[in-house]
């Protein structure tokens, strides 16, 4: 699924950390966006952060299921593998679901802290690094839930489609 070119950069709490030159690609490319060099590294860090704690989020569900990963490959699409039995349907559509919901809940934080606080003492480069962290959270909001494989909606999609389709049909729709 996640393509046999990867390498293993690191290994974190027992699962394999890999990626590619295509995902180090994507999220240099992803600095391009800036206006500056400054900015460019603001959207390379916010993107590396914000897709860590998207992550995370899966993570967390997987292990208060009693389950935990065994693989997370950073790439264009990215992947997890999770160890453990199959998922059923509902822990499956909430394990699926934890990513977007901590990149929207990070997304919201730093729009609040941006609306609600006095930014007029701050550096100016602090209110900016917020701003790149909210947008870069809510872009993998909004890209994970797109319904097509191999992302968080395509994946919630399937899984609820399968009871009644069969896994095969409901892969396709």
């Amino acid at each position: 699924m996640f393509g046999k070119h990867t390498t293993r950069i690191s290994t974190l709490f027992g699962a394999q950390v890999e990626t590619n030159l295509e995902g180090v690609v994507v999220l240099a490319a992803a600095g391009l966006l800036g206006r500056t060099w400054f900015e460019g590294g603001l959207i390379f860090v916010g993107l590396a952060l914000a897709t860590g704690l998207h992550v995370m989020g899966h993570w967390l569900v997987a292990l208060a299921s009693g389950k935990g990963i065994s693989r997370i490959v950073f790439t264009r699409a990215g992947g997890i593998e999770y160890s453990g039995a199959e998922a059923g349907l509902a822990e499956g559509v909430l394990r699926d679901a934890a990513g977007p919901a901590v990149n929207g809940i990070c997304a919201l934080a730093g729009y609040l802290v941006l609306a609600w606080l006095d930014t007029s003492a701050w550096a100016p480069e602090g209110v900016v690094a917020v701003r790149i962290f909210a947008h870069c959270s809510l872009f993998l909001l909004a890209l994970n839930l797109l319904p097509a494989i191999p992302l968080d909606g395509g994946s919630m999609l399937r899984s609820m489609l399968a009871p009644r389709l069969g896994e095969d049909r409901a892969h396709v729709w």
